[in-house]
């Protein structure tokens, strides 16, 4: 989701590692209640905070991903603004 200036709201709220196809989202309450029992706790990088670990199950399931998105973001404050450089 967006912000009232544009900026994506969900950009740092999900990992995805490649090789072997796991999807970690924050952890946040919201999204922690809507997920229920379908993640456990994981690190998307070595030294990362706990996220949720979605269970493969999930993945397929694009309404429900797309709702965790938004649970998550909403949850979330939003990025703070870059300062502009001087030249």
């Amino acid at each position: 989701s967006r912000d009232s200036h544009g900026r994506n709201r969900s950009a740092n709220n999900l990992a995805f590692r490649g090789g072997d196809d796991q999807l970690f989202v924050k952890i946040t309450e919201p999204g922690r209640a809507f997920v229920g029992d379908h993640y456990e706790e994981g690190c998307p990088y070595p030294g990362a905070k706990p996220w949720m670990h979605i269970s493969e199950e999930m993945l397929d399931d694009r309404a429900w991903l797309s709702e965790l998105v938004r649970v998550t973001a909403d949850a979330l404050p939003l990025p703070q603004p870059k300062k502009k450089k001087r030249v």
